[in-house]
Order: C-alpha cells, then sequence, then structure tokens
C-alpha cells in the first residue's frame, strides 16, 4: 500500500516546478505572483478532478493509483498551504469559522455513508473528503476558537492525529494479510481486532521510531547529501527485498502443485472463447465454429445454457470422439436456458443482461427448428440452477419457463437431458488450495441445500411426466459422501468459485455416457 507514498513523490517532483513556472510568468507579465500560482493551481485541480471522473468511469483502477487523477487532491492542500502562508485566513471571523467547521464534520459523515465499494473512486464524491479537510482546516484559522476546533485540539484528538500515519501504514498489511488468508471472507469482529493491534503497532512506532529519528536529525546536523545517500541506500535495499519476494512467488507458481492450480485457474473449453456468449448480443455465431466437429456435418445434439452448460462441453467433447457424434454448443451468460422467464432485475448491467438474454434466446427458437429439421436428435440443458433462477421468489417462474423451453423441445421431437446444479463455494477454489488443505476448502461451500433440493423438484418432476426427459446429477462424483472437495484424485475440480476445469469435466464423461447414448 506505498502507492500512495508513490503518487506524493510524483505530485512533489511537479510541484516544485509549478511554482518556479508560476513565478517566471508573473514577473515576465508583470503580474502578481500569487495570483499566478492560484490560477495555475486552480486550472490543475479543475483538470486533474475531470479527469479522474473521466477515468473512473472507463479504468476505476488507473483512476484510484494514477497521481494524475489524484492530484488535485494534493494540489487542493498545497493552494491551501499557499494561502495560510500568507496570512489570509487570520481575519476568518467565528461565525464563518464555526459554519466551515460544522460543514466540514458535515461532509465527512456524509462521505463515511457513502462512499463504499461499489463506487469508482475517486470519481464525484471523492470531492467529499477533500472539501471536509479543507473546511476543518480553514475553521482553525479563525479570529477565536470554535467548537469544534477546541475539540480536535483536545489531547485525545491530537494523539490519534500524531500516530495516525503509523496507524495508516500498519492497519492496511495486517487487514490484506489477514483477508487473503481467509481468501476474503468478512469478518467484522477480525478487521476491528486487527484495527485495534494495529493503532497499538502504531503508538510503539511513533514512540520508539519515530520521534527517535527525529531527534536523532534534530540534534545533529545532517547535510543534504548525506540525508540524499541514506534515502537512496533505503530505496535500493527496499527494492532488493521486493524483487526478491516477487522472484520467490514467480519461482512458487512455476513449480508443482502450484503451477498445477495456475494452469487450473485457465482451464477453460476449447468452445468458450468462440461461442460463449455475454452481452451485449450481436447474433448467433456462425454454426461452423460453435460444433465440436465440424467434419461430421450437422449437429446431433445441441448444448444450450449459461456458462454452466460451456463448462460441460469438454464432456461432451470426450463423449463425441468415442460415440461418432458432434454437438452445438449455445450458451449465454447468466441466461439460463428458460423460455419465457427474466431475472426480473431493475437496473444497470444486469437489467441490460436480461434484455439481451432475451435476444439471444429468440434466435435460438428461431435456430431450434432448423436444426431439428436437419436431424438433431437431443438437447442438452445446463445452467447455474443455485443463483437467482432458484430462490424462493422466482422459483415458480423459472419452474414455468424450464416446463415451456422442455415443451417446446419435444415439440421437435426432440429428447431431453437437463443437467442437476453444481455446487457452488464462496471463494475460488484455486485460491483456496494454494493456502490450506482440501478439507479445509470444503468448509467454503455455500449451503444451499433448500435452493438444490427445490430445483432438483421441479426436475424429477417434469422428468417423470414426461418419458423423453431425464435428469443427470453429477453430486454423487463431485460431492463423494455428501463432501464437495476442489481436489478428486489429482484434478482440481473448479478454476473459480463454481465453474469446472476441462479436466474434471472430461472425467465425468464416463458417467454421462449411458445417458448421451440415450439422447442419441
Amino acid at each position: 500500500h506505498m502507492w500512495s507514498l508513490s503518487v506524493e513523490e510524483q505530485f512533489y517532483a511537479v510541484w516544485p516546478v509549478l511554482l518556479i513556472a508560476s513565478t517566471v510568468i508573473a514577473r515576465r507579465y508583470g503580474k502578481r505572483e500569487w495570483v499566478t500560482i492560484s490560477a495555475i493551481a486552480a486550472l490543475g485541480i479543475g483538470a486533474s478532478f475531470l479527469y479522474g471522473v473521466w477515468l473512473s468511469g472507463t479504468n476505476p483502477n488507473a483512476a484510484y493509483f494514477s497521481v494524475l487523477s489524484r492530484g488535485w487532491q494534493l494540489l487542493a492542500g498545497s493552494l491551501l498551504a499557499c494561502t495560510v502562508g500568507r496570512g489570509l485566513f487570520v481575519r476568518v471571523s467565528h461565525t464563518a469559522a464555526s459554519a466551515l467547521a460544522s460543514l466540514g464534520v458535515g461532509l465527512l459523515l456524509i462521505a463515511a455513508l457513502v462512499i463504499e465499494g461499489s463506487h469508482a473512486y475517486p470519481g464525484w464524491v471523492g470531492a467529499l473528503p477533500v472539501l471536509s479537510a479543507l473546511a476543518l482546516i480553514v475553521a482553525g484559522f479563525g479570529r477565536t476558537p470554535n467548537p469544534i476546533s477546541r475539540l480536535l485540539a483536545t489531547r485525545p484528538f491530537v494523539f490519534v492525529g500524531k500516530i495516525s500515519y503509523p496507524w495508516y501504514l500498519w492497519h492496511w498489511p495486517l487487514l490484506a494479510m489477514a483477508r487473503a488468508h481467509q481468501l476474503g471472507e468478512g469478518d467484522m469482529v477480525r478487521d476491528v481486532a486487527l484495527a485495534a493491534l494495529s493503532f497499538f503497532l502504531a503508538y510503539l512506532t511513533y514512540r520508539w521510531v519515530e520521534k527517535p529519528v527525529a531527534s536523532f536529525f534534530t540534534r545533529r546536523s545532517v547535510s543534504n547529501k548525506r540525508l540524499v545517500k541514506l534515502g537512496a541506500l533505503s530505496s535500493v535495499l527496499l527494492a532488493l527485498a521486493a524483487f526478491g519476494l516477487m522472484s520467490h512467488a514467480n519461482q512458487q507458481k512455476s513449480m508443482g502443485f502450484y503451477r498445477q492450480l495456475d494452469s487450473a485457474a485457465e482451464d477453460v473449453p476449447e468452445l468458450r472463447g468462440k461461442c460463449h456468449l455475454s452481452a451485449p448480443f450481436q447474433g448467433l455465431p456462425d454454426e461452423s465454429i460453435c460444433v465440436n466437429r465440424p467434419d461430421i456435418g450437422s449437429p446431433d445434439l445441441l448444448l444450450w445454457g449459461d456458462s454452466h452448460a460451456d463448462h460441460y462441453s469438454p464432456m461432451l467433447d470426450a463423449l463425441s470422439n468415442e460415440l461418432q457424434f458432434a454437438f452445438l454448443q449455445r450458451t449465454f451468460s447468466t441466461c439460463p436456458p428458460l423460455m419465457g422467464y427474466s431475472h426480473g432485475y431493475t437496473q444497470g448491467h444486469p437489467q441490460e443482461n436480461d434484455r439481451n438474454c432475451e435476444l439471444f434466446k429468440e434466435d435460438m427458437t428461431s435456430e431450434l427448428s432448423r436444426l431439428a429439421e436437419r436431424g438433431l436428435s437431443g438437447v442438452v440443458l445446463s445452467a447455474s440452477w443455485l443463483g437467482r433462477t432458484s430462490s424462493e421468489t422466482r422459483l415458480p417462474l423459472a419452474e414455468k419457463g424450464l416446463r415451456n423451453t422442455v415443451d417446446t423441445l419435444l415439440g421437435y421431437g426432440l429428447r431431453v437431458i437437463i443437467v442437476a446444479p453444481t455446487p457452488v463455494f464462496s471463494v475460488p477454489m484455486t485460491d483456496c488450495l494454494a493456502r490450506r488443505t482440501v478439507e479445509s476448502c470444503s468448509t467454503f461451500q455455500r449451503r444451499l441445500e433448500k435452493r438444490r433440493e427445490a430445483i432438483l423438484a421441479v426436475m424429477h418432476e417434469i422428468a417423470e411426466e414426461e418419458a423423453d426427459v431425464r435428469v443427470v446429477d453429477f453430486y454423487a462424483q463431485l460431492c463423494p459422501g455428501g463432501r464437495c472437495n476442489s481436489l478428486l484424485g489429482d484434478t482440481v475440480v473448479y478454476r473459480d468459485e463454481h465453474h469446472l476445469t476441462t479436466r474434471a469435466a472430461r472425467e465425468l464423461s464416463s458417467h454421462a455416457r449411458s445417458d448421451i447414448e440415450w439422447l442419441l
């Protein structure tokens, strides 16, 4: 988290240049230096702020870490420092100072309530804490102290201010390491305890490191040349330590089990890149590129669903070589093969995905009749059934949608296989296996038994009513003895929280063989 120091140092390399340039321009054109500096700083603040707002929407990570999108915050403080240096705030009235202090506290509370992880930061909301800080600082320069300034001048607040920077330096590594160990799982008690521990460590750092170092340089005359040498040596040592840690981490990733996990995280089906769709929908890809064996001719089977259909394509591909058939993949992210069903989102990307899903299903309806005429014999339906589809409020609609799909397929004389839900975990299993045992990783399985039972009951009811419908459930293979492991033998089963690796899907082929033969 030393990135903030990096942004500061980059700014400090530019700010003196701006001051010198402002002075030169002011003297050349006979302007006041203060006015010129203020004008250039104000332009910089405006340009950097607007750039940060724009970049937050297009590249949030860059906006968060870039000095170009963060510079306005430092410029605002620098401009305020110049203003204070000219003594302009000594004349602020008590009433104005009190109002500014209240405004600063209000903006700080609003920032604490409004800014959350879903916001692209800094963006527009980044102005709230900056304006709050500016208002509180200015309020402290009134003719007489105001109530909030007096409160902030009390010993507890001053003490927190003294250790605030070491507190910042300690809190994040502790939180980051604990969260990494627990794979991002939220735990308020843990986080509060670590915040308290970092507060204590910050005091020790202030007491036994910061004060002695400051006292040393105060008592001894150290030349700028020696300071530069000391700084350069420290930088070199830190860079070597960072390089050593990175080299060790990369070496570990390229060895043994870690290399296997790294490969598993990228182990996606061959057809996924060309045939698995996402919003915006721009029409179905050409059939020839989404058939696993175009040499055979027209597809015998159709694989239809969302990403949980896509991850079964390696299984079908393995069987196609044994049973001599071809299948066509038609999959769309977050779009279960349920005719007439929508997830019902009302805003943002999810709503847009719903609209695109409907367009995808409309094209699928048109394509089905053509495929049936050309000899299609069966359809494999699969989806992320344990998501919104099986929620208590959406399940009746999902059942109706599944019945609509099955009725349509049966109307074309096709046989249907519905693949039961795949287990879902709360963290990526490759990350978990890199840090924990197989047994420990199984504890991260999301407890969705009620949803699984509910959607399975719907599937089996349809299968009992229709002779040409079967339910295929791999639960016994994926969860032997009722424990859903992320590693079976030497096979990593999941590439993330709920998608099978290509290798794991292929190993399921022997268990699906008889059902696929029936489908053909």
